[in-house]
C-alpha cells in the first residue's frame, strides 16, 4: 500500500504510486504555469519585451496573448492618477485670488423670499426657517 504524498503545486494529497501520472495531468500543468507566470510577472517589472519572451521560452510556457499585446513602453496610468489629473486641471481653472473671492462673497442678491443676503450664505439661508416660511406662504 502506497503512502499519501502531497503535491506542492496543487496542494492535494495523492497516492504515492500515482504522483508521476498526476504531474502529467492538464490541471497540474495549468496550475504550475500560472504560478510560474505570476512569479515571473512579479519579479520582472524592469524587463524588456524580449526578456519576457526569452523567460517564457526557457521555462517552456507558451507566451500568453496579453504579454504579446502589452505595451511595455507606455507609462502605467491608474484610475486614481486619471482622476487626480482631471481634477487638478479643474482646480487650476477655478483658482481665484483672495481679492476675487472676497469680492465674490461681498456680492449680495435678493432671495425669492424678499431678504437680501450675501452670496456666500445662500445655501444656509435656503435651509433657514425664515426662508421656508416665506416661500411656502407664497
Amino acid at each position: 500500500m502506497n503512502e499519501k504524498v502531497r503535491c506542492e503545486v496543487c496542494n492535494i494529497d495523492i497516492n504515492g504510486g500515482f504522483i508521476d501520472k498526476h504531474n502529467k495531468t492538464k490541471s497540474h500543468n495549468n496550475i504550475l504555469e500560472n504560478d510560474i507566470l505570476i512569479l515571473t510577472i512579479k519579479n520582472g517589472t524592469h524587463k524588456t519585451k524580449e526578456d519576457w519572451f526569452n523567460d517564457f521560452k526557457t521555462i517552456g510556457i507558451t507566451i500568453p496573448q496579453f504579454v504579446i499585446d502589452y505595451d511595455f513602453d507606455k507609462p502605467k496610468i491608474t484610475p486614481q492618477k486619471k482622476y487626480y489629473e482631471k481634477n487638478k486641471k479643474l482646480k487650476n481653472k477655478k483658482a481665484k485670488t483672495k481679492e476675487e473671492i472676497l469680492l465674490h462673497n461681498k456680492e449680495r442678491y435678493i432671495c425669492i423670499c424678499g431678504k437680501e443676503i450675501a452670496n456666500h450664505s445662500k445655501a444656509k439661508h435656503e435651509k433657514s426657517n425664515y426662508h421656508i416660511k416665506r416661500v411656502t406662504n407664497k
